[in-house]
């Protein structure tokens, strides 16, 4: 799948944090990330989109020195669970560029209403 990637994004959950790294083909080939946690523990979840629209998703879990689980930590996850979360988090990275690129065109729309009513008067 890493070498008909199409597209690739990582999650990364480290206690109450979580980032969403998009991966071009070629940083996805690179094959290495290196990523100093923390938390006692750290989730990672790896979406690779194949160029036939096929997904693949891996995930991998680091407890540090904490010894397991800490108390009141989520139960871990399956996989299934980690693809939605990361697709959830693109999704979430996409609405806010679509807000921000509306948010400019408001801003353009009323330029343009200004310049026309100073023209008309």
């Amino acid at each position: 799948a890493v070498q008909k990637a199409e597209s690739a994004a990582l999650l990364i959950t480290d206690g109450g944090d979580r980032r969403l790294i998009e991966l071009s083909p070629e940083e996805l080939r690179g094959g290495s990330l290196t990523y100093q946690g923390t938390g006692a523990e750290a989730a990672f979840a790896l979406r690779v989109r194949t160029a036939d629209g096929s997904t693949v998703t891996e995930t991998a879990r680091f407890a540090g020195g904490g010894g397991g689980r800490p108390a009141g930590a989520a139960p871990e996850r399956r996989p299934e669970t980690a693809d939605l979360e990361v697709e959830i988090e693109r999704v979430k990275a996409e609405l806010e560029q679509e807000q921000a690129r509306a948010e400019r065109l408001r801003r353009a729309i009323a330029a343009k209403q200004r310049e026309l009513a100073a023209a008309g008067r």
